[in-house]
């Protein structure tokens, strides 16, 4: 019996120091930029500006009057200027680009 309570002491005595560390907290998750929103849904005909907050890659739709819609990829395209909410056609690249 001698024997077991000087291993329970002996147990206790190095424990102590570890359950005695004050440890610093955790530093806050560092916030990652996102990538920008999708701006267009782009279709095999063209292109429309997406009305809602869409992630790209998404799917989404672009309205041809008088009743047609066309199924799509949102993507990100910076676009400049007024456009129609309607069907856009894709444009050829630039003369620079080949």
């Amino acid at each position: 019996m001698p024997r077991v309570s000087a291993a329970v002491a002996l147990l206790l005595l190095a424990a102590a120091p570890a359950l005695a560390q004050n440890f610093a907290p955790r530093p806050p998750p560092v916030p990652r930029p996102g990538g920008p929103a999708a701006t267009i849904c782009s279709t095999d005909w063209g292109w429309c500006p997406v009305q809602t907050v869409v992630t790209p890659g998404g799917g989404c739709w672009c309205f041809v009057p008088p009743t047609t819609w066309l199924p799509g990829s949102a993507r990100y395209w910076p676009y400049e200027g007024a456009v129609s909410p309607y069907l856009n056609p894709h444009t050829a690249p630039p003369s620079t680009l080949r």
